[in-house]
């Protein structure tokens, strides 16, 4: 990595895992106009003359007047020219910030102080919609927020209510931050915290999320929304958290308008995450533990399916506000399936109308298609009783990752020959 020399505005490198690393502040802000590059650092006196040395300038002064001599900038510690450092920059961004003495979050348009109450004043700010502060403000243990003219306005230790409050992650994630902690999250709670921000590229959905879920993978920028859904067949084959299944597309999700009624296992944009920061596995050790491996013709998954038409089970959508919905269903799917996610509601029975959510969990619809199966209706998952549940010879089951519009049009031909022909259980091991 390269880090800014505060004294000279000279960049200089540094082994993090030598022998001697240099101590350094980082620097977590919204782009802006005119930014400053790594090119333009070549030679400090013509990068003074952009707008956006103002900022590398604030920092610097802020970081000497406490002991420090270097930073670390995103706009110009990185040589954007080179793919391959661009590649390593993203892929070790979240150790970056781990690893800085201090983080630094400037938020140009939080106005200074005016009495107001900080929850609402940092609401309007655009640092919480942005894809890549997300890492940002959870890698370090500690970040000091700055409004525009540079006064701290408080450090994540003494707002984190209200920080809580703003971006729905829990305290103890905000408060103690680590690698560690955050591998026992659930997945589908995780994508849930970036499922409302935005990024300027598309691919950078998935990039900006690499080190929240440790995980590596090669950038290639031209592959559009392709990059989220290699972002979760990488974390797939890391473990077997079922929630990473557990999305529930709505029609005015982007790239879902128009939607089908069939779908592969996994999302295509973090946006159907949104309903799920209350999702939380079931551990209990009589239930088989599901496994998998991701080929080129799907998710190939040894697991039980139960054949159920679902009679009157709760029906579970996302609402237009991203909360969860549950209502009692008394239609009846024919010739599905429904595939137990191993994860279930921790707060909302309540709502759903259950005597007791840990009885209950997630499942979604798979329908059988000639080359295997494909989730039904994504716009839902259905919530069901676990107490009458036999999971007895797991057996293995093909389920694509993803449809393009060919293969939804040869699913739709699969299933109506399918539906015209005797219907015989395919697996039967549940009974609800």
């Amino acid at each position: 990595m390269w880090l800014l020399n505060c004294a000279n505005y000279r960049l200089e490198p540094n082994d993090l895992d030598g022998l001697s690393p240099k101590p350094y502040w980082i620097l977590s802000h919204t782009w802006g106009d005119d930014e400053v590059t790594f090119q333009d650092m070549q030679n400090p006196t013509l990068a003074a003359q952009k707008k956006g040395f103002q900022k590398i300038k604030a920092m610097c002064e802020l970081a000497s007047a406490n002991g420090q001599m270097y930073v670390w900038i995103d706009t110009c510690c990185i040589d954007k020219s080179s793919s391959a450092e661009l590649s390593e920059s993203i892929n070790s961004m979240f150790y970056w910030y781990q690893k800085a003495a201090r983080c630094i979050a400037y938020l140009e348009d939080l106005l200074p102080y005016r009495g107001m109450n900080i929850e609402d004043e940092l609401r309007r700010c655009r640092w919480f919609t942005r894809g890549w502060t997300l890492q940002e403000l959870l890698a370090p243990r500690e970040v000091d927020f700055y409004d525009s003219q540079w006064n701290l306005r408080g450090t994540k230790g003494q707002i984190c209510a209200e920080l809580s409050n703003i971006t729905k992650i829990d305290n103890d994630n905000l408060k103690f931050p680590s690698s560690d902690s955050l591998q026992r999250v659930p997945v589908a709670r995780k994508m849930s915290w970036a499922a409302g921000r935005q990024t300027t590229r598309i691919e950078d959905k998935a990039y900006c999320l690499l080190g929240i879920f440790d995980v590596h993978m090669p950038l290639l920028y031209g592959e559009r929304e392709q990059a989220f859904v290699r972002l979760q067949q990488t974390i797939a084959q890391k473990g077997n958290d079922m929630s990473l299944f557990a999305w529930i597309a709505r029609p005015d999700d982007g790239p879902m308008k128009d939607l089908p009624p069939y779908s592969g296992l996994l999302a295509s944009d973090p946006s159907q995450f949104a309903a799920c920061s209350g999702v939380e596995p079931i551990r209990d050790p009589l239930l088989p533990s599901p496994s998998w491996i991701i080929t080129n013709a799907g998710i190939e998954m040894t697991t039980a399916l139960d054949c159920s038409t679902g009679l009157g089970h709760t029906v579970i959508t996302r609402a237009s506000d991203n909360t969860l919905r549950g209502e009692r269903c008394p239609s009846v799917y024919s010739f599905c399936y429904r595939l137990f996610l191993h994860c279930q509601p921790w707060y909302w029975h309540d709502h759903f109308g259950t005597p007791d959510s840990g009885s209950h969990g997630f499942a979604l619809w798979l329908r059988k298609t000639r080359s295997g199966f494909v989730r039904f209706r994504p716009t839902e998952l259905c919530l069901v009783q676990r107490s009458a549940m036999d999971f007895n010879d797991p057996g293995p089951i093909r389920i694509a990752i993803s449809l393009t519009r060919q293969q939804l049009y040869d699913t739709k031909s699969d299933l109506r020959l399918l539906s015209d022909a005797s219907f015989v259980p395919h697996m039967l091991r549940w009974g609800f």
